[in-house]
């Protein structure tokens, strides 16, 4: 398997986590890679730098060599905490199943997924209109009258 990360070193030991390197460029079409950090049981990463313990974390670079780092459950709750639109991504989200964007933005606005902390219902909207989703579709197909209703009948 590949290594993930570049070696750190440091006379006083591992450090605490890498240094995020400016904002991802995330207008481009495949232009960024999200990954999950592969820890070990002491929660160091291939390079040696200590990235803790609790929920998976989550790295995205792109081809720039900006790079950022989110806890997450999943990848698309990272992809959507950093930002990161499916179509920006080298490795897209699903199209379907529970972890595509449109289904996983729908499940928080509705309340039958957590709202990820450090996110707002805006960021879940805009975020999901970034990924294509069909935002009011729902909306759009009810019947505008009572008529319309009963025509079928």
């Amino acid at each position: 398997m590949a290594k993930q990360f570049n070696d750190v070193s440091s006379r006083y030991g591992a450090p605490m986590g890498r240094r995020e390197d400016g904002r991802l460029e995330t207008d481009i079409r495949h232009y960024v890679r999200l990954f999950r950090v592969r820890l070990d049981s002491g929660g160091y990463d291939d390079g040696g730098a200590y990235g803790g313990s609790g929920q998976p974390l989550f790295c995205a670079i792109d081809d720039d060599g900006n790079r950022q780092f989110t806890r997450a459950a999943h990848r698309t709750q990272a992809a959507l905490i950093l930002d990161i639109p499916t179509l920006a991504l080298k490795n897209p989200l699903p199209r379907e199943g529970r972890y595509n964007a449109q289904l996983y933005g729908d499940a928080i606005l509705s309340g039958r997924a957590p709202m990820p902390q450090g996110v707002t219902e805006p960021d879940v909207i805009t975020w999901m209109q970034r990924c294509g989703a069909r935002m009011g579709q729902a909306e759009d197909m009810r019947p505008k009258r009572l008529a319309d209703l009963t025509a079928g009948a």
